[in-house]
Parts: structure tokens; C-alpha cells; sequence
């Protein structure tokens, strides 16, 4: 009998304490840690900290008083406290300067998926940097932190006169054993008009991964620059629709200057290394560059990636003799839909579509690349393919 009150006694202090801790929005709460049902296409229901009670203060979600210092003390406090997730509802935050997310943080906002309709959910307006792409990115993911649920809009760039700003989102290898070096994330963000959108690695980094990333990134969407092991990189939507789309202030026509701009100027991916990846369901369109691969990409699947409207779909420069290997993928620019340029490595194309209108493939400097290590199976192309007689079928 007095085991049994002890454990009835035990199960009462847990729910008291359960209790305590969280709360539904809209109730009052009772302590820090609560459980919001929040908007979000995966993950609606989460235990978090509200951006208030971290910051110890009402942090503005109007877009009239810069945030930066007090949310960065947020984020501050609650890596010295272990860490956990920072909710920022619906709203729009305005930064002046930038933000640098601690190891075992997660900032999480309300997100919708840009359908075609007016951006909603929780806005960040970043106003620092503008004409000037080398200074700090606007927000910084260390080492096993975490940034998902985000519409990024650039309040002051303009269609009509577009200006560099520095990268919007960098992720970092952190300098100390604490927490892992690696698995920084980035989930469900739309970078509306972001100069150059999202940047892998610096330093050495490990394991990071981009999922249902949305937007107009106008110079550089995505750039994977130090990557040692095994990058994952899913559901990318890029074109010029995205910001014309918002119905934020000073959204462009869908073919608006903005949109020549990107086709005249505009790299979506830029893959410099990455020691495997695992890439797949992008879609790519009206862009200069659709995508670059480079000499220091070593194996990995891409599945299911369509380049649309492109000056040139793929560039191809040196990869790494472990092979690249293409399936299920559509190929479409105007100049080419895949240059080989200085190849000399290995890749494979399979099922795959190569379309342009006036060159399918061809070399962007004959007579350096080793045609024999790329090969073609069941692929369809719909214009001439300048090819040598070591391609294989």
C-alpha cells in the first residue's frame, strides 16, 4: 500500500511539474517552456521558448524597432542555459545587424509554403550590409544549430537597381568540442530576395542539410564550398516568381527587371566540394547558371533535379573520378543544356532529358576534357549534342 501512494505520489509531482512547464498558445502561461501549435508544413506542434521569454522583455514583430541585440541575447542565454528551440510567432522582426544561432539552438517561426499566394508567417527583415557582399551574413548556423520556418525578405533592395548585400545564411563550423562541429540545418525557408542565399562552409564543415528552401536568390542561391562529408540538399524551388509572387512592398512583375537580372547574371548552385551529397527534387529556373560541379565534388547521387529556362542548365568542370551520377534529371538553357568545361572526371547520366535551342552538349574548352569518362543511358536530347566519338550510350 505505501509503495503504491509513493508511486501515485511520484506520478502527481510529474504532472505538476508537467504543468508548469508547458502551456497551449493562447492560454496563460506558467512557465518558459510551453507547447505551441505553430503553422508549418511538417512539424506543427512544438515545446519551445517564446522569443519574449528569452529576450526577458516584448521583442517588436511589428518591423519598426531593430531587433538584433536583443535577440542575439536571447539566443546567448539560451546556449549558456544547454540550449533548446526559440519560437518566433507570426510577425515581422526587423535587423539591423546580424545574428550568429549557438550550438544546440533553434530558431523556429510560423511558414507556409509560397504557393503563388501573399507571404505570411514570420518575416525577417534584415537592412545591414546592403552594397557591401563581403561584410558579415545576416545569420550565421553553428555547429549542430538549427534555423526552420522563415520567410527572409530584403526590405530595401530593389528590383529595378540591384545592389550586393552580403550572404543570408552561412553555416559555420564551430571552434570548440562542446557540441558537434557539424549537422547545421536549415528547413523550410523562403529567401524571397536574398543578393546570395545560402553558404556551406567556410571552414571544414560535415553533415549539413538544406530542406524546403524556397525563393528568388538574385547573384548565388546555394554555394557548397568546404564540405568533408556528406552534404543533403532536398526540395529546392528557385525562380524569379518567388519574390514577384510575395506580395511584400516593392514586389516586382513576374517578369520584371529582377527576373533579367537573374538570367543574365544568376548562379543557382554552385558546388565547389562535398565529400558525397545526397541531392534530389530541385527546381531550378530562369537563371544564367543553373548549376556548377567542380573539380573537388567527389560521388553522390542527384535525382530528380529540373533546370528550366536556364542561359545553361549544368556545368561540369573536373569532378573527382569517383563518378557524379544524374537520374531522372531535366536539362534546359538556351546556350547549352550541359557544358563540359576542362572535364576530366567521371560522370553518368540516366533517364534524362537534355534540352536547348540551339546545343545539347557540348565543351566549353575542346580538346581538354577526357569525353570517354561521361556516359549517357536512355537519355533523350532534343537538339544537336556536339559530341566526340568516346561518349557512350
Amino acid at each position: 500500500m505505501i509503495k503504491q501512494l509513493l508511486s501515485l505520489t511520484k506520478i502527481f509531482f510529474l504532472v505538476f511539474l508537467l504543468q508548469g512547464m508547458l502551456t497551449v498558445r493562447g492560454q496563460q502561461a506558467t512557465g518558459s517552456w510551453q507547447l505551441f501549435d505553430t503553422d508549418h508544413p511538417a512539424d506543427q506542434m512544438i515545446v519551445a521558448i517564446h522569443i519574449d521569454d528569452a529576450a526577458g522583455s516584448t521583442v517588436d514583430n511589428t518591423g519598426q524597432e531593430d531587433v538584433t541585440v536583443v535577440v542575439q541575447q536571447a539566443i546567448d542565454h539560451l546556449f549558456n542555459t544547454g540550449g533548446g528551440t526559440i519560437y518566433f510567432p507570426e510577425g515581422r522582426y526587423r535587423f539591423d545587424g546580424s545574428l550568429v544561432i549557438r550550438e544546440s539552438v533553434k530558431l523556429r517561426g510560423d511558414f507556409k509554403v509560397p504557393d503563388g499566394s501573399a507571404v505570411t508567417g514570420t518575416l525577417f527583415e534584415p537592412r545591414g550590409g546592403r552594397n557591401n557582399a563581403s561584410a558579415d551574413p545576416f545569420i550565421t548556423v553553428r555547429g549542430s544549430a538549427c534555423i526552420d520556418g522563415f520567410t527572409i525578405w530584403y526590405p530595401e533592395q530593389e528590383a529595378s537597381n540591384i545592389v550586393p548585400y552580403p550572404v543570408t545564411i552561412l553555416f559555420e563550423r564551430n571552434s570548440n568540442n562542446r557540441y558537434p562541429k557539424h549537422c547545421t540545418t536549415a528547413r523550410c525557408i523562403n529567401l524571397v530576395n536574398s543578393y546570395f542565399g545560402i553558404d556551406i562552409g567556410l571552414i571544414n564543415t560535415a553533415l549539413p542539410m538544406l530542406a524546403n528552401i524556397y525563393g528568388s536568390p538574385l547573384k548565388k542561391g546555394i554555394r557548397i564550398n568546404e564540405c568533408s562529408d556528406v552534404s543533403r540538399i532536398f526540395d529546392i524551388h528557385f525562380s524569379p516568381d518567388y519574390w514577384a509572387q510575395s506580395e511584400l512592398p516593392g514586389a516586382p512583375a513576374e517578369s520584371g527587371p529582377h527576373a533579367v537580372f537573374m538570367l543574365e547574371q544568376g548562379h543557382a548552385i554552385d558546388y565547389l566540394r562535398s565529400d558525397n551529397g545526397f541531392n534530389g527534387f530541385w527546381y531550378i529556373h530562369g537563371y544564367r547558371t543553373g548549376m556548377t560541379l567542380n573539380s573537388n565534388y567527389s560521388a553522390g547521387p542527384f535525382y530528380n533535379l529540373k533546370f528550366t529556362e536556364c542561359g545553361v542548365a549544368l556545368i561540369l568542370r573536373s569532378v573527382n573520378q569517383v563518378p557524379a551520377c544524374f537520374t531522372d534529371c531535366i536539362f534546359e538553357g538556351s546556350d547549352a543544356a550541359l557544358i563540359q568545361d576542362g572535364m576530366t572526371g567521371a560522370a553518368q547520366f540516366n533517364t534524362s532529358v537534355f534540352r536547348s535551342t540551339s546545343r545539347t552538349v557540348t565543351s566549353g574548352e575542346p580538346g581538354i576534357f577526357s569525353a570517354s569518362q561521361v556516359t549517357f543511358h536512355e537519355c533523350i536530347f532534343d537538339a544537336p549534342a556536339h559530341l566526340s566519338n568516346y561518349y557512350s550510350f
